[in-house]
C-alpha cells in the first residue's frame, strides 16, 4: 500500500491519473507486474493504492534480465500516449529548465547558505549543455507512448523464476526509444557491479542483449549515437532539478529527505561535466 498525503496538488494528482492509465493497460496487455487492487482511491485527503503483494527481492548483478527487459518495453511500447496525463507532463519529466530558472534556484540556495550553491555556479554551463542535448533529443520528433518510465533495478522483484516490474507511480508519457536506451545502459551497469556498487560504465554486452530483445519484440529503432542518449541525460536532469527543490524547501519532505537532498545535489552536480564531456566526444566521433 502506498499513501501519498500531499496529494492535494492538482498537477500530482494529474499526474497520478495519467500514470494509473498507463499501469491499467500494461496488465492487460500481461506485463509481468504486482497485480493492482485499487489505485488512487481518496480516503480522507490522501490518495491511497494498492497492489497485491509480491515476496521477491530486488535484482542483483548476477541475475540475466537483457532479454526480458527488451520483452518487456517492447509490450509497455504499444500503449498510447496517457490522456490523462498533465500537457506538460513530458517536458517536466525530463527536467528541461532555463538557465534563468536555474539560476534562481541557485540564488535562493545561496541566501539559504545551502551546501551545493557553489558546486551548481561552477556546473551550470555544463547543467545547461545537458539541458540542450534533452531539448534536442524531444524536438527530434520520435514516437511518444505510455510506459512505466523508472525502470530500473530496485522496481523489478525476483519471486523465484518470476520477475515483477512495480511502483508505476511515475508511469506517464515518454520516448520510446529513449526509454529503451536508458534501461539498456541501466541494467548493462547493474550487471557490471562490482561489489555490490554500480558501475560507472554499463556492461556492453547486456546493453546489446536488451536492445537486441526489444527490437526482436517488435520495438520501433530510434537513432544511434548521441542523439540516443538524450533520455539518459534528461532523466539526470530531472533528478537533480527535483533534489534542488527538496532542498530548497520547496517540495514536502522530511528534515532528513532535505539533509539527504543536500548532499544529493552536490553528488549529481559533480558528475554533470564529465557526463557532457563525454557524449561531446561521442558526437564529434572523438575516442
Amino acid at each position: 500500500m502506498k499513501v501519498w498525503a500531499e496529494a492535494e496538488w492538482e498537477w500530482h494528482l494529474s499526474a497520478l491519473r495519467g500514470a494509473a492509465e498507463v499501469e491499467a493497460a500494461a496488465y492487460g496487455l500481461g506485463v509481468e507486474m504486482a497485480a493492482p487492487v485499487a489505485i488512487n482511491q481518496r480516503v480522507g485527503r490522501d490518495v491511497v493504492t494498492v497492489h497485491r503483494w509480491v515476496e521477491g527481492r530486488t535484482l542483483a548483478g548476477s541475475d540475466d534480465v537483457a532479454s526480458w527487459v527488451g520483452r518487456t518495453l517492447a509490450a509497455l511500447h504499444t500503449i498510447p500516449r496517457p490522456t490523462l496525463s498533465p500537457e506538460d507532463s513530458l517536458t517536466a519529466f525530463y527536467g528541461t529548465h532555463s538557465s534563468d530558472e536555474w539560476a534562481r534556484w541557485i540564488d535562493e540556495g545561496a541566501e539559504k547558505r545551502l551546501p551545493w550553491v557553489d558546486a551548481a555556479r561552477g556546473a551550470l554551463p555544463a547543467v545547461m549543455a545537458s539541458t540542450e542535448i534533452a531539448q534536442e533529443g524531444l524536438s527530434a520528433g520520435l514516437a511518444v507512448v505510455g510506459t512505466h518510465r523508472d525502470l530500473h533495478a530496485d522496481n523489478v522483484l525476483v519471486d523465484g523464476g518470476q520477475l515483477a516490474l512495480v511502483d508505476w507511480d511515475y508511469a506517464g508519457p515518454d520516448v520510446a526509444w529513449f526509454e529503451t536506451v536508458r534501461a539498456a545502459v541501466e541494467f548493462g551497469r547493474v550487471a557490471a557491479s562490482v561489489d555490490g556498487a554500480k558501475a560507472d560504465l554499463p556492461d556492453d554486452g547486456v546493453v546489446r542483449a536488451v536492445i537486441r530483445e526489444y527490437l526482436r519484440s517488435g520495438g520501433e529503432e530510434g537513432p544511434r549515437g548521441a542523439i540516443a542518449l538524450a533520455g539518459v541525460f534528461a532523466m539526470a536532469l530531472s533528478r537533480l532539478a527535483w533534489q534542488v527543490w527538496v532542498s530548497l524547501g520547496d517540495r514536502p519532505a522530511t528534515e532528513g529527505e532535505r539533509a539527504s537532498a543536500h548532499e544529493n545535489v552536490g553528488r549529481v552536480l559533480a558528475k554533470m561535466g564529465p557526463r557532457v564531456a563525454a557524449i561531446e566526444r561521442l558526437r564529434t566521433g572523438v575516442r
